[in-house]
């Protein structure tokens, strides 16, 4: 998965995926399109901000960022921001997580030092991931790539107890 702009521009398949949400209640939501349609988050949970990126029906009327509501001048763009979210790809048997921070961790940038966010981050995902297995035991992650940005883009899949691993582990990371 590769993170442009905060946008999700590469997964392994876009054919029947699922979207899920998890708002600040810690509920998660999912959205199945069988059309097979590129729907954002934005579009599907309409009542959750995802890093402030307004729907389509905002950018028709020429809103380009939730940040100010009061500069907006549209009053609902004020909705709270989803912990975490995501596609599920049925065809591969993956699932993505991704939180306020993107797709890695909060904390692998060598500017993100605050060990408050990099913990409330870490667990963010663990919550995704233990919700997602709920329903999806025999799912595993992807996230990256083999060999990083350079190599020939082999996708990176590993196992949800991996996950949960690597995760722990950025926690005791200075």
């Amino acid at each position: 998965m590769k993170v442009f702009k905060d946008y999700i521009i590469e997964v392994l398949s876009w054919e029947a995926n699922t979207l899920f949400a998890i708002g600040p209640s810690g509920k998660i939501e999912y959205h199945h399109d069988p059309k097979s349609r590129m729907t954002e988050h934005p579009d599907a949970f309409k009542h959750l901000n995802f890093n402030n990126r307004p729907h389509s029906g905002e950018l028709l009327i020429g809103i380009k960022d939730l940040r100010d509501p009061e500069a907006s001048g549209y009053k609902s763009a004020s909705r709270p921001k989803a912990i975490s979210w995501g596609r599920l790809d049925h065809q591969n048997k993956v699932f993505h997580i991704v939180t306020n921070y993107g797709t890695s961790p909060y904390g692998i940038s060598e500017n993100e030092k605050n060990k408050r966010i990099r913990e409330r981050d870490v667990f963010d995902r663990l919550y995704a991931l233990k919700k997602l297995k709920e329903t999806y035991p025999d799912y595993q992650i992807h996230h990256g790539y083999e060999g990083g940005w350079n190599s020939p883009r082999n996708p990176r899949i590993i196992s949800t107890t991996q996950y949960e691993k690597e995760l722990m582990d950025h926690l005791t990371e200075k």
